[in-house]
């Protein structure tokens, strides 16, 4: 029915229908919006002989879910169920689209346990074996201008061929990147003379704002601090450095439920340096501080391990915008790039990669939103894949969600959507281009020089009335 809708000259796109109950009591909307329950029923694809690690805060009641058939009775958690329920949410949606893929979770509270929490899922994947590992990461404490742990941890399981998803990251829309300036009472200037952001919040929304500046990892000599005020001008928070968690200078603010919260930026000794600024609600329901627009710095709002060469960085479609058949618009908050790290070299990278659906049903969010939904509805995807090619490396796989992947915005790779929307079905089908030497590359060149040779001597005979 959809295929004769959109046959009709009148009709721009047709929207496949709200998502169906495939697993448990709840199923993601991307089963059917990314057609992925569809591929599951022409290919018998269900994630079998795949392992899919899934590094986050907690899976404490996952019991519950297994019971309402949510996650899967032999779902193996690896050293503790940490001390949340917040990965339960991904660890469904993964389930939901590859229903027989076996799940691994391992914990890590912060970005100094991603290291181990890699190596706790490796030690139980045999050699050869396909693996998939979403990083669901704590970027409110990390690193900004280097490749720290959690960078380098998944930088070298990507480069010994494991396929490392990571959020991109949901406070594109709050970020602000730019040199110290000082004003009035050493406090940073954001331009004009004015030392004081602005925040607009959604209802309910738990604040959390970080700063970090430019100084290497064990060489901080600067300080500065984070002033957090409430609508009404007063202080309520003050952020000092927090170097435990963190390779270049940090400084949080926390804020219960204000609707117009607003910071400054004192700096209390050393050197001007880069200062980077950003804010998130701690809900995955709950998203959207949005700085005031001539303070907003979008460009280079990828962190962590997010920005880390060689994983697969994922950032969020909003399911309600579609811009075409089955295309859909970015998240305003989904971190964009370029990422440019500082030390020990200037380095650009382009993020993210890929662009997948967030705003998915689970038994703990209605809906889940922000990267880390996308992350794991692209990590549900990418087990399919690797079971249906065989492929264990990181390079295929990531090439060929990456090469197949839908455009968005502008022509070519940009750097709000990457390469585009994730197209399961294109990379099923995807046929990898060979390699070839140089000579190989001079012959190519060769026969399709002679052939437009050919054609062109064609063409002009047939013009004349003559044939070659």
């Amino acid at each position: 029915m959809r295929q004769w809708y959109a046959a009709l000259s009148m009709v721009l796109w047709v929207l496949p229908p709200a998502a169906v109950r495939a697993t448990g009591s709840v199923t993601a909307e991307a089963d059917v919006l990314h057609e992925v329950a569809q591929i599951r029923a022409e290919t018998g694809l269900s994630g079998s002989g795949v392992k899919v690690g899934i590094i986050g805060l907690g899976i404490l009641t996952w019991g519950n879910a297994v019971a309402s058939g949510d996650l899967p009775s032999d779902l193996q958690v690896l050293d503790t169920e940490g001390g949340s329920d917040e990965t339960i949410a991904f660890a469904e949606i993964i389930h939901d689209l590859a229903p027989n893929a076996a799940l691994l979770f391992s914990y890590a509270r912060t970005v100094l346990d991603v290291p181990d929490a890699i190596d706790r899922i490796r030690a139980v994947t045999g050699a050869g074996e396909p693996l998939v590992i979403l990083l669901l990461e704590n970027v409110e404490a990390d690193s900004i201008f280097e490749d720290w742990v959690s960078a380098q941890a998944a930088q070298e399981a990507a480069a010994d061929g494991i396929l490392v998803i990571v959020e991109a990251g949901d406070h594109g829309a709050s970020h602000y990147r730019g040199a110290y300036v000082a004003g009035a009472g050493d406090l940073h200037d954001f331009g004009g003379g004015k030392t004081r952001a602005t925040m607009e919040l959604p209802v309910n929304c738990p604040l959390q704002v970080t700063l970090y500046w430019s100084e290497p990892a064990a060489q901080i000599t600067s300080q500065y601090r984070l002033l957090a005020y409430n609508e009404e001008g007063t202080l309520v928070s003050v952020g000092a450095f927090h170097g435990a968690y963190a390779a270049n200078g940090l400084a949080l603010a926390s804020y219960d439920y204000v609707r117009r919260p607003q910071f400054e930026i004192e700096k209390l000794s050393g050197q001007d340096r880069t200062i980077d600024v950003h804010a998130i609600c701690a809900d995955h329901d709950v998203k959207g501080p949005m700085l005031e627009e001539e303070q907003r710095v979008a460009t280079g709002s990828v962190i962590g391990a997010a920005a880390a060469p060689g994983v697969l960085t994922v950032g969020a479609l909003d399911s309600s915008a579609p811009v075409g058949r089955a295309l859909y618009s970015p998240h305003y908050y989904s971190n964009h790039g370029p990422v440019e790290i500082f030390f020990p070299d200037t380095v650009f990278r382009e993020k993210p990669d890929l662009m997948a659906l967030d705003g998915q049903s689970t038994t703990q969010w209605h809906p889940a939103n922000g990267t880390a939904v996308a992350a794991a509805v692209v990590t549900g995807m990418a087990a399919l894949l690797a079971e249906h090619t065989g492929e264990v490396e990181t390079v295929q796989l990531k090439v060929r969600l990456t090469d197949t992947a839908r455009d968005l915005g502008e022509p070519g790779y940009d750097r709000s959507t990457g390469y585009g929307q994730v197209d399961l079905r294109a990379a099923l089908d995807y046929v990898p281009v060979p390699a070839f030497g140089a000579a190989g590359l001079v012959l190519i060149g060769l026969i399709v020089g002679a052939l437009a040779v050919g054609r062109c001597s064609q063409a002009r005979a047939n013009a004349i009335g003559g044939r070659v």
